[in-house]
């Protein structure tokens, strides 16, 4: 038994070497309700990202105050000396 030749390798005429091809989308055919209902996953969805986001800047602006605290400086005073 005689194993068949590999398939022949296709190369895109738009492929370039190293770079990127272009892709043109020309129709998206989705229904009113069915777009309607993604977008409302996705807004739903982005509440616990937006939760996740709030406690990491207050994680991190409560580290800054508690560094500028730590060496003396309040808020008032660094406007103050920025405004020089």
């Amino acid at each position: 038994m005689s194993v068949p030749p590999p398939a022949p390798v296709y190369v895109d005429p738009g492929y370039r070497a190293g770079g990127f091809n272009h892709v043109v989308i020309s129709k998206i055919d989705i229904p009113f309700w069915s777009l309607v209902g993604l977008l409302i996953k996705i807004a739903i969805a982005s509440i616990p990202a937006a939760i996740v986001m709030m406690i990491i800047f207050s994680v991190f602006f409560g580290c800054m105050w508690a560094t500028l605290a730590a060496i003396g400086l309040s808020f008032t005073s660094l406007i103050s000396t920025l405004n020089r």
